[in-house]
């Protein structure tokens, strides 16, 4: 390998490294916007969808969906809030993050500047 090859190599590595770092560390923030858009987002459209008058006889499963119908809303509700490619769900996380980079950012020390130290002058 030539080494513009072998420094491209390690560059790809090393992203490849601090991809899934990061895809890591924004799981926890991830799961809980997952839980927050299908409550916020998915509860009220199955609450709406289940109260419209489209109701018959056809497709309606009776007493026993009456009964369970809450859970029934609230499982589909937690799967279509962690279903992948969720397009709402991607931009507030990715919103969340880029603040916490920011804050952490201006929330850093400042490292003392480097002055180098300057040397007598000599004569010959």
């Amino acid at each position: 390998m030539n080494p513009i090859t072998m420094q491209l190599a390690k560059a790809v590595t090393h992203a490849d490294t601090i991809a899934k770092n990061r895809e890591a560390a924004l799981a926890p923030l991830r799961e809980a916007v997952n839980s927050a858009t299908g409550a916020i987002f998915y509860g009220p459209l199955m609450r709406s969808t289940r109260s419209s008058s489209l109701k018959g006889e056809i497709g309606h499963g009776g007493r026993g969906e009456e009964i369970f119908q809450n859970q029934l809303d609230q499982i589909l509700i937690e799967r279509t809030g962690k279903s992948s490619g969720n397009q709402v769900t991607e931009a507030i996380v990715s919103r969340f993050a880029n603040a916490a980079i920011n804050h952490y950012d201006a929330n850093m020390p400042k490292l003392p500047e480097y002055s180098a130290p300057v040397l007598p002058e000599t004569t010959l």
